[in-house]
C-alpha cells in the first residue's frame, strides 16, 4: 500500500485499535446509508427489508474489511474505547500522545 508500520503506529497505539476504527468505519458507512430508508413513509415490512438489503450490500462492498473483523475480532485484547457503543468517538492522533 505503500506506508510503512512506522506511519500506521503514529495514529494508532494498536491493533485493537485499529480494527476497533475499522469496526467503527463501517458500522457508521452503514447507519449512514440506511438514514433515507429509515427516514422514509413507507409501510415498517418494507423498510425492514430495505434495511437488510442495504446492510448487505454494504457488506459486500468492503468485503475486505468484514474478513479483517470477523478472523479479528475474537483476538481483540483492549477494552472499546470509551463511549463506544457502536458509534465509536473520533480522537486525533495528536490528542492521544
Amino acid at each position: 500500500m505503500g506506508f510503512r508500520r512506522q506511519a500506521v503506529c503514529h495514529y494508532f497505539r494498536s491493533k485493537d485499535e485499529i480494527l476497533y476504527e475499522l469496526i467503527d468505519r463501517a458500522g457508521q458507512a452503514i447507519a449512514t446509508s440506511a438514514q433515507s430508508t429509515l427516514d422514509a413513509d413507507m409501510p415498517p415490512a418494507n423498510k425492514i427489508a430495505e434495511v437488510v438489503r442495504n446492510h448487505v450490500r454494504q457488506l459486500l462492498r468492503n468485503i475486505d474489511i468484514v474478513r479483517i473483523q470477523f478472523s479479528e475480532l475474537f483476538k481483540l485484547t483492549e477494552s472499546a474505547p470509551t463511549g463506544c457503543d457502536g458509534t465509536c468517538p473520533r480522537t486525533s492522533a495528536a490528542s492521544r500522545r
